[in-house]
C-alpha cells in the first residue's frame, strides 16, 4: 500500500518531462496533419493556438523559420479552400463553359421525354415558321440593322495607295413589316430624287423571298441567293461610283418596272450605263457643261428582310435559338455591300397615338424610322421630311468624298 500513489501512470513514466521534450523533433507536416485534423480532441482551442503571432515564432529553433514561413502563406484553419487539381483527381467533364446546354439528367421531362429534350423544342411546319418570325422580330428593330450594318457595311472610301472614286452615290433600302407600306414609299422616294438634278435615282430589284404558298425552304436554295447577291454588289458598288451625266435622260417609270422585272441583274437601264464606256473619261465630264449627277440605288426591302424571310422558313434542326438562327442566316451577308441609308416603315394602331417623332433619324444605326397609321398613307408632312433628310444624307456622302 506504500507504493500507491495518486499520481497518473503516464506522470510516473514521464519522469522529469521538460528536459526530454525539449530534444524531440516533430516534422512539421505531422504536426499540421495532426492540428488540422477533425478527430483530434479539442479542436476549438487548437484553432486560436494553430498561428501563433510572427514575433513568438521566429526565435525559437532551428526548424521553425522553415514552416513559420510556410504558414504565412497558408490561410487561417477556419476558411475553406478549394484543393488544387492533381494527377490524381479525374478528368474535367466533357461539356466547356460556353455549353451551357444540361446535362440529360438536368433537363425538364416532358411526358416521358428523355433525348429529345436536348434540341429546342419548335412546333413544325408553318407552325414553326410563325414562332421563329414572331421571336425574331420581337428585338427591336434597330438591334437588327445595326447588326446587319457591322455584318454588311456599307461601301467605304478607297484607301490611299487607290484611286479616289469620280461621284461616291448610295444605296438606300426601304424596309418595314408592311410590304405594300414599303413599296409606296419607295416608289415616291424615287420620284422625288428624280425631280432633283443633282440625282439620278432608280429602284433595283430586292432580293427574291420564299412565296407564302411555300412553307419550308431548303439551305440550298438561301445560298443561291447570296452567290447571287455577292454579283449584284459589285454591279451595285460599280454604278453608284460612276458618274451620270445630266445630258443622260432619265430612267422612266416604265424603265424602273422593266428593269425590276430582271432578275439576272440589278443594274440601272441601258441608258445611265453609257457612263461606263472607257470613252466616258473624267475630262469629257470636265468639259461638259451639264454636272454629273449622283446615282441613287433604292431597294425595296433588302437584307433585313430577305434574313427573317428566309429564317422563319428554314427549319431549325439543331440547338440554334430561333433569334441565334436568324443571326447565322444575317451573317451570310457578309461580303456584300450593306445600304447607306435604312427607311424602316414602323405602322402603329390608329387608337393610339405614335411615341416620338413621325420621322426620326438616328445616325449611328444609318436608320430614318418613318411612322405610319395601319392602313392609312403617308402624312404629307412625314412625307416631305423624308425627302429633306434622304437627300441631306446623300449629299454629305459627297461632302466626305470630295
Amino acid at each position: 500500500m506504500s507504493s500507491l500513489s495518486l499520481d497518473s501512470p503516464v506522470v510516473a513514466r514521464r519522469g522529469p518531462g521538460p528536459s526530454r521534450l525539449s530534444n524531440i523533433q516533430v516534422p512539421s507536416s505531422i504536426r499540421e496533419q495532426d492540428m488540422g485534423s477533425p478527430l483530434t480532441p479539442g479542436q476549438k482551442r487548437r484553432r486560436y493556438d494553430f498561428i501563433p503571432p510572427p514575433s513568438a515564432r521566429r526565435p525559437e529553433g532551428p526548424y521553425y523559420p522553415q514552416s513559420a514561413a510556410r504558414r504565412e502563406s497558408l490561410p487561417p484553419i477556419h476558411v475553406r479552400v478549394s484543393p488544387p487539381a492533381s494527377a490524381g483527381m479525374h478528368p474535367p467533364s466533357a461539356r466547356t463553359p460556353q455549353d451551357r446546354r444540361l446535362p440529360i439528367h438536368e433537363l425538364p421531362n416532358r411526358k416521358g421525354s428523355s433525348t429529345s429534350d436536348m434540341n429546342i423544342v419548335v412546333p413544325q411546319h408553318h407552325d414553326q415558321s410563325r414562332s421563329v418570325e414572331a421571336m425574331v422580330l420581337s428585338v427591336p428593330y434597330q438591334a437588327r440593322i445595326k447588326l446587319l450594318g457591322r455584318i454588311c457595311a456599307p461601301l467605304k472610301e478607297p484607301g490611299p495607295a487607290s484611286p479616289a472614286a469620280q461621284v461616291r452615290g448610295a444605296i438606300i433600302a426601304v424596309e418595314g413589316d408592311d410590304l405594300q407600306a414599303v413599296q409606296d414609299l419607295a416608289q415616291w422616294l424615287n420620284g422625288f430624287l428624280s425631280k432633283d438634278e443633282e440625282y439620278s435615282s432608280r429602284i433595283a430589284e430586292p432580293p427574291k423571298t420564299p412565296g407564302d404558298s411555300k412553307k419550308e425552304v431548303t439551305f440550298e436554295e438561301y445560298l443561291s441567293l447570296i452567290s447571287e447577291w455577292h454579283s449584284k454588289s459589285k454591279e451595285m458598288t460599280r454604278y453608284i461610283t460612276t458618274p451620270i451625266s445630266s445630258s443622260d435622260p432619265s430612267p422612266s417609270k416604265g424603265d424602273e418596272m422593266d428593269t425590276a422585272d430582271r432578275k439576272d441583274s440589278a443594274t440601272p437601264p441601258d441608258s445611265p450605263r453609257k457612263s461606263t464606256s472607257p470613252s466616258l473619261t473624267t475630262s469629257t465630264l470636265t468639259s461638259s457643261s451639264a454636272p454629273a449627277k449622283k446615282p441613287i440605288i433604292i431597294l425595296p426591302t433588302f437584307q433585313l428582310h430577305a434574313s427573317v424571310a428566309y429564317a422563319s422558313r428554314i427549319p431549325i434542326q439543331d440547338a440554334y435559338s430561333p433569334t441565334d438562327h436568324w443571326q447565322w442566316m444575317a451573317t451570310l451577308w457578309r461580303g456584300i455591300v450593306g445600304p447607306d441609308l435604312t427607311l424602316y416603315v414602323k405602322s402603329y394602331d390608329a387608337k393610339e397615338q405614335p411615341q416620338g417623332k413621325m420621322v426620326e433619324l438616328d445616325d449611328s444605326v444609318r436608320c430614318l424610322t418613318v411612322m405610319k397609321q395601319a392602313g392609312g398613307e403617308f402624312k404629307d408632312a412625314s412625307l416631305r421630311r423624308v425627302g429633306f433628310e434622304v437627300s441631306e444624307w446623300v449629299r454629305g456622302l459627297g461632302r466626305k468624298d470630295s
